[in-house]
């Protein structure tokens, strides 16, 4: 039944849209001059590229979130932004976040970035995407596809960049926005900044609440954590002719507590903090005539600590816990300098960049082999654009890198832009990616008593790198008809990737009679392929998308198994966005489709591959904007969920039996927001 309603949703919204001179609007259109807009934006990248581009003239396919979209879809962190994508998978963990996979590959393997710069505080893999606020993100770069070349590791699957809003001018400015939720969740944001001269200071900070959702019953089962996080940050910029010179802080404070539930009159409950502080150095623009220079150098830290509290039933009285597992902490420390150069001075068909990169990431934590740890790693990397008729451009490139701890790979890429005309284009690209083992996975010390038997795990030094070999090919036609625009988009994929990554079985150990011991081995081999048709369309005063995208993706599941047959999803993407007023009220509606995903697991009994099916599922939101021409000011309403989504099934498909449940969302959830500009400039 729900697919029902949302398809019915999609297309009378649809159909609505494009009725030309629809007598919904207040302000008949044909009253104005035609605003008609291109079937896709124009939007500057920066993202892997020799300097700043147009998107549309970029050898790489860069998908672009701007400012608006970001706005229209009220979303609040990178999960709420990225859950609409269709070529993304979310999962989500009570205390671990909010993971993604992207084409068909895990999250482990796509690289975030804020302005360059990786976020680190990966937990078993997963980065929690609840931690990364939009507040002043100006738009969202995404590359599908290794990007190795320019980011090195964990960049196998493709990259996400957030690109930071750069006011300017010297009119104060001053932004504060909230959101409010009848989910117990509510956000808090301010924005200022001045200009003098040369110079300017923006500062922004924050909060961002939630109560927890699904309080059950008395045993105080919560399927959501509570969260509390506040945020605040700084940019001192100065412009120094065609260079830009700018200082970046960033603070990051969050407590999330996990209830326990009530056994024998006691609830254990546990509180995870965590602290980021990031700082970035950023140099960039026209050194002279012909060069152009991108230079970076950051610090990162991130600290999670873990503490248990006992709640009494009878008093509700708390008492410190200090029992086994009542404790953890996790610290990272990341440092990185990143030296770009690119230059164009021989001949107007060709430039040249030249890179360099220096790393050292350091862990600590009661996990961790004597209790300390730390890699460095040093590259250099190369890359060529050639333009030998004016509608190609061949761009090849290569990394190559030293690591101290296990022997990376050379990554190797070629892009091909096939551009006749403005109509036109067309993309080829081969790419070599990796991801290198994590301080985790090379250093971790664990041990676990569960009755008469002791679990060991532990890293593995002599390990590989995770290497994959990935292809793609892109096809997009744009044009005009009858006074619409449109744009017809066409991809196609193939990622074959050799030594993943995992755990080996359990084996007993012979030193130490009574544990059971495994640790991290190469053993997996994994492909994933697929396609994604895609169509925008744009008339006056409005805008709409439909995509279908089919991935499927074939696993080695155990060292003496075979590869899994071929098995994947479809999934169905559409947004539209509707002037009701022209420039005052406007309404946006996003609907995705996630089919019945096909799957293996190893059967426990047998251990041979197991075929599992994961439920379908709808996501639809909608919102209202409203701009009052009143100083600035902002209003939306908005529902998001609209179907009340919160868990998908995983169906083993022998027996038809519900095998687990995955969390999705915490279910419908209305909203009201309000934001107030002044003196607000367009970016530099």
């Amino acid at each position: 039944m729900r697919w029902m309603i949302a398809m019915a949703a999609t297309m009378a919204f649809f159909a609505w849209a494009a009725e030309p001179g629809s007598e919904r609007a207040v302000v008949d259109a044909s009253s104005e001059p035609a605003r008609q807009g291109p079937a896709v934006e124009e939007h500057l990248v920066v993202t892997a590229q020799f300097s700043p581009e147009s998107a549309k003239d970029s050898v790489y396919e860069v998908k672009v979130l701007d400012e608006a979209h970001i706005r229209r879809t009220a979303s609040l962190t990178l999960r709420e932004l990225l859950i609409q994508q269709p070529t993304l998978r979310l999962q989500q963990h009570t205390v671990f976040g909010t993971g993604l996979s992207l084409n068909g590959i895990s999250g482990e393997n796509v690289k975030i970035l804020r302005d360059g710069v990786p976020v680190i505080g990966r937990l078993n893999g997963t980065l929690d995407l609840e931690q990364i606020d939009l507040n002043g993100v100006r738009q969202v770069e995404m590359i599908e596809g290794p990007v190795s070349v320019y980011y090195g590791t964990d960049a196998l699957a493709g990259v996400i960049n957030l690109i930071s809003a750069e006011p300017r001018g010297q009119t104060p400015q001053v932004a504060l926005s909230g959101q409010f939720r009848d989910t117990g969740e509510q956000v808090q944001r301010v924005e200022a900044g001045v200009g003098k001269g040369d110079w300017h200071i923006a500062i922004h900070g924050g909060g961002h609440q939630f109560d927890g959702s699904g309080q059950i019953d008395e045993s105080r089962r919560q399927v959501w954590a509570e969260r509390d996080q506040e945020h605040a940050g700084a940019r001192v910029t100065r412009y120094l002719g065609a260079l830009r010179l700018r200082y970046a802080a960033d603070f990051f404070d969050e407590t999330l507590t996990d209830q326990g539930e009530f056994s024998d009159g006691i609830a254990r409950d546990a509180a995870y903090r965590t602290t980021r502080r990031d700082h970035s150095i950023g140099l960039r623009g026209d050194l002279g005539r012909y060069i152009y220079l991108d230079a970076l150098v950051a610090y990162n830290d991130y600290e999670r600590n873990k503490t248990t509290t006992e709640v009494s039933q009878e008093t509700g009285e708390r008492s410190a816990y200090t029992g086994r597992g009542a404790f953890d902490r996790n610290a990272f420390e990341q440092r990185l300098v990143r030296v770009m150069a690119t230059g164009r001075s021989w001949s107007p068909k060709m430039q040249v960049q030249l890179g360099a990169e220096f790393e050292r990431e350091s862990g600590e934590g009661g996990r961790i082999l004597d209790g300390a740890q730390s890699t460095e790693t040093r590259a250099l990397f190369a890359g060529l654009r050639w333009q030998p008729a004016p509608a190609w451009q061949i761009q090849p490139a290569v990394r190559l890198i030293d690591h101290e701890t296990y022997d990376a790979p050379s990554t190797p890429a070629l892009h091909v832009l096939y551009s006749p005309d403005d109509r036109w284009q067309g993309r080829f690209a081969y790419a070599r990616g990796f991801r290198g083992p994590s301080l985790k996975e090379l250093f971790l010390d664990f041990s676990m008593p569960a009755g008469p038997v002791r679990y060991h795990i532990h890293g593995n030094q002599d390990l590989e790198a995770e290497r994959g070999h990935h292809l793609r090919l892109q096809m997009a036609r744009s044009g005009s008809t009858a006074g619409y625009e449109w744009r017809l988009t066409g991809n196609a994929f193939f990622n074959d990737i050799d030594d993943r990554i995992t755990l080996s079985t359990l084996t007993p150990d012979p030193d130490q009679p009574g544990t059971l011991t495994r640790h991290y081995i190469n053993l997996m081999r994994y492909k994933s392929r697929g396609a994604e048709l895609a169509t925008e369309l744009t008339g006056s005063g409005w805008r709409g998308k439909l995509s279908l995208t089919r991935e499927e993706t074939r696993d080695q599941l155990a060292e003496d198994q075979q590869l899994t047959p071929f098995s994947g999803s479809w999934q169905v993407g559409f947004e539209c966005h509707r002037d009701l007023v022209p420039d005052r009220l406007s309404l946006a509606l996003f609907h995705q489709y996630q089919g019945r995903h096909e799957g293996y697991l190893t059967d426990r009994e047998t251990g041979q591959p197991s075929k599992i099916e994961l439920d379908d599922f709808h996501m639809l939101h909608t919102g209202l904007t409203w701009d009052t021409g009143l100083r600035d000011l902002r209003l939306q309403l908005g529902v998001r969920n609209l179907l009340d989504v919160t868990d998908q099934e995983t169906i083993e498909a022998a027996s038809g039996q519900a095998h687990a449940e995955h969390r999705i969302d915490w279910g419908r959830t209305y909203y009201a927001g309000v934001q107030w500009r002044s003196g607000w400039g367009a970016s530099r």
